[in-house]
């Protein structure tokens, strides 16, 4: 059986659909296994030292991001070395890893998202609140 794109919305109306009219889910055949082939390779990259190297380069990227952020606002950036933090860690399975940048990232995120809000309260005229998130 074949739909076309304009008889889908017409079939499923709203559910289904992003507001912009774009499908959210997608019908495959019985018969379609391709996406075995994706989960076989990503099992196998998992077990590869690339994952490593992929996932560093993911966090060393979003910390120099929200420096860049921090500093054009005129916030101080992530200060410690981050880079070097990160470039040393090392575990011996992929789930002490993740665990290990996950606990670096969110360090650092809670600190933005702690400077942006404050900045934001600054603007709107609610004045200087010194708070600090929970467990710090």
């Amino acid at each position: 059986m074949k739909l076309s794109l304009l008889a889908i919305p017409a079939l499923c109306g709203s559910q289904g659909m992003t507001s912009r009219g774009r499908p959210v889910a997608m019908l495959r055949s019985l018969d379609d296994d391709s996406y075995v082939q994706t989960r076989i390779a990503q099992y196998q990259a998992s077990l590869d030292e690339r994952t490593f190297t992929i996932a560093k380069s993911l966090i060393t990227a979003k910390l120099e991001s929200q420096n860049i952020i921090l500093c054009k606002y005129g916030l101080e950036p992530h200060l410690d070395d981050f880079r070097g933090i990160i470039d040393r860690s090392e575990a011996k399975s992929l789930e002490l890893f993740r665990r290990r940048l996950t606990g670096i990232e969110g360090k650092h995120t809670q600190r933005f998202n702690l400077l942006k809000c404050r900045r934001e309260l600054k603007v709107v005229g609610k004045g200087n609140y010194n708070w600090t998130p929970r467990g710090s």
